[in-house]
């Protein structure tokens, strides 16, 4: 209910919006170079300028020939009523923020959620605001458009892959990028003698790893972590005060199934070219749907996403599993019904006509008996 109001509120406030006045600034800091495959976190950052806003909404284009958005975490976020949680339109390569400030708020230096970024080939770095659909509204009781300037936040990305100073390796979780349903990581190093480690893992990459030495070293292994996307940070002690910049590894835990769906059967739907129809849908929250699994009796084939028209319709046995990126997977299995109806009918009536012949057969006995 509370979601449902502030939806409503915000709409209004876009729909009341008076006409531009001051701009306020949106960054996202980027360093000037970075190499290919590297991984990184950076903040989406706000200052509105003296002035107490109620709601943003940004929508950031990225080069997507250049970069790859790995995760976006409101963790932290300045931003407490969030419509929608930050989303990736991948076909668009836009990053979208649209939420709201409980009672309003002055920004400075304001983090509005973290990017988990991944270079993927050589060449210009950009992120960029659509100033024309992105603006902030001032809790000014009248829902005061405000513009926003940048990002133009430029990097390059150069011809060197990456070399991380400690490589991290997991026997658990061996593809940085895949999802697994196991919630048990294990992380390993190599360490050299006399060295000392810190690390630790953590839902927000922006999580600031200590300076305090670590035990185990060379191996450490987590259990029960929760689904979604953890990062390990690891640092080197190079002696005297001075630690190595963190190197981070993400870990990718999903051990929760799709949400449990239904699966109806339309015979001769007109909408699907009189094809008989199996509609179904489901959603992952954590990894998402990777495809679906049909079984039509004795034959399964694999699909993206319902609805999908039958390969034998007549089949008596069906069962639809949606499969998410972990490997978890949901069934559910329909019979036929009328198939199985009429099955049974006819079985009844063979039963009942074997009945009447062997009590016709016992009755000539008899009769044969008593004329004798």
């Amino acid at each position: 209910m509370k979601h449902f109001l502030f939806t409503f509120l915000f709409i209004g406030i876009i729909c009341a919006c008076a006409p531009v006045v001051h701009a306020q600034m949106l960054s996202v800091p980027l360093e000037e170079t970075y190499d290919i495959q590297q991984t990184f976190a950076v903040d989406i950052k706000m200052d509105s300028e003296g002035q107490t806003i109620n709601a943003i909404e940004a929508y950031i284009s990225y080069s997507s020939e250049t970069l790859q958005i790995v995760d976006i975490k409101p963790n932290n976020s300045a931003i407490n009523l969030w419509v929608s949680k930050p989303r990736i339109d991948e076909e668009n390569h836009t990053i979208v923020l649209i939420g709201g400030i409980g009672g309003g708020a002055v920004m400075k230096d304001a983090t509005l959620a973290t990017l988990v970024i991944k270079t993927v080939a050589a060449g210009e770095a950009s992120l960029q605001l659509d100033a024309f659909r992105s603006g902030v509204y001032l809790n000014d009781g009248q829902g005061t458009r405000i513009s926003f300037t940048g990002p133009d936040a430029r990097a390059t990305v150069s011809t060197t892959t990456y070399q991380p100073s400690v490589k991290i390796m997991s026997p658990t979780h061996p593809e940085e990028f895949l999802w697994y349903a196991n919630s048990t990581a294990i992380l390993a190093w190599e360490a050299g003698e006399n060295t000392d480690w810190s690390y630790n893992i953590s839902l927000d990459p922006a999580d600031i790893v200590d300076t305090t030495a670590d035990q185990p070293i060379g191996q450490v292994e987590f259990s029960n972590l929760s689904d979604g996307v953890h990062y390990f940070q690891l640092r080197q002690h190079l002696g005297g005060s001075d630690w190595s910049d963190p190197v981070m590894r993400g870990v990718r835990v999903d051990t929760t199934a799709p949400v449990a769906f239904t699966v109806t059967k339309h015979i001769h739907d007109p909408l699907y070219g009189n094809n008989t129809v199996l509609v179904f849908q489901t959603t992952d929250a954590t990894s998402g749907i990777a495809y679906y699994e049909v079984s039509e009796d004795n034959n399964t084939y694999q699909v993206e996403r319902g609805p999908v028209a039958m390969r034998n319709p007549n089949a008596s046995t069906i069962r639809v599993t949606a499969f998410d990126y972990a490997g978890n997977s949901t069934s559910v299995e329909i019979k036929d019904t009328q198939r199985v109806h009429w099955t049974y009918i006819l079985l009844v009536g063979i039963a009942v006509l074997v009945l009447l012949v062997f009590l016709l057969i016992v009755r000539k006995k008899y009769q044969k008996k008593g004329q004798t």
